[in-house]
C-alpha cells in the first residue's frame, strides 16, 4: 500500500539562496516573509558579501566594500516588510566629510557633503572653477532624477514598467543624457584640464 505523498503548497515551497551577500540576505528574506523555508549557503566565512572587513594587526580594520551606503529606504522596506523597526538595529549617519583623496603629486582633496563646499574645495586644490563643478553636478542630478524612477525602481522585467509616467520622463531625457558616449569621455569633456578630477568622478 502506498501513502500518496503530501504536496507543498506554492506558497510554501522550499527555496536555495546562494551567496549571503546583500542581495542575496534581501532576497531570502523577502521569501521567507513570503511564506517559503529559506536556505541561505555561503562559501565564504561569513555573510555580507562585498559588505564585509578584515584587520590587521596593530589593530587596523578595513572595510573591503563600497565606501559609500546609497537609498538606505530599500534596507529599510526589507525591516518593515519582516515588521522590524530599522531604528532597533541600526541609525545612519551622514558623513562629512564623505571621503579625502590623496594624489600621487601630493595633493590632498577633502570631498565636503555640501556641494557648494566641494565645489570651493576643487577651485582652491585642483584649480577647477566652483562653477564648472556646481554645473556638472546639477546635470548629474537632472540625470538621476530623470531616470531614477525606472531604472532604480522599477523591474525591467515586467511590461507595465514600459508605459509608466517614469519611463516616458526618462525616454523625454535621452538626448542630455550622453549614452552615444562613456562616463570618461564626459568627465573629460567637463574636467579635461585637470585629469586627477576626472579620475576621481571615473571611479563612480
Amino acid at each position: 500500500m502506498f501513502k500518496k505523498k503530501a504536496k507543498i503548497s506554492p506558497s510554501r515551497q522550499p527555496v536555495a539562496v546562494i551567496g549571503a551577500g546583500i542581495a542575496g540576505l534581501a532576497t531570502a528574506a523577502r521569501l521567507a516573509v513570503a511564506g517559503h523555508p529559506v536556505t541561505v549557503f555561503e562559501a565564504g566565512a561569513t555573510f555580507g558579501g562585498k559588505m564585509h572587513q578584515f584587520a590587521l594587526p596593530g589593530g587596523y580594520r578595513f572595510d573591503a566594500g563600497p565606501s559609500l551606503f546609497t537609498l538606505p529606504q530599500l534596507v529599510d522596506d526589507i525591516f518593515r516588510l519582516a515588521q522590524r523597526e530599522p531604528a532597533d538595529y541600526f541609525r545612519y549617519e551622514r558623513l562629512d566629510p564623505i571621503t579625502n583623496y590623496f594624489f600621487a603629486d601630493g595633493t590632498r582633496l577633502t570631498a565636503w557633503a555640501e556641494a557648494a563646499k566641494f565645489a570651493v574645495e576643487v577651485e582652491e586644490k585642483l584649480g577647477t572653477p566652483a562653477a564648472a563643478v556646481t554645473q556638472f553636478l546639477a546635470r548629474a542630478g537632472q540625470a538621476y532624477d530623470a531616470t531614477a524612477g525606472t531604472f532604480l525602481h522599477k523591474s525591467l522585467h515586467k511590461a507595465g514598467t514600459y508605459f509608466s509616467p517614469e519611463t516616458l520622463k526618462a525616454v523625454a531625457a535621452l538626448p542630455q543624457l550622453g549614452l552615444l558616449g562613456t562616463m570618461h569621455q564626459r568627465h573629460e569633456k567637463a574636467f579635461g584640464r585637470d585629469p586627477r578630477l576626472v579620475q576621481l568622478f571615473d571611479r563612480y
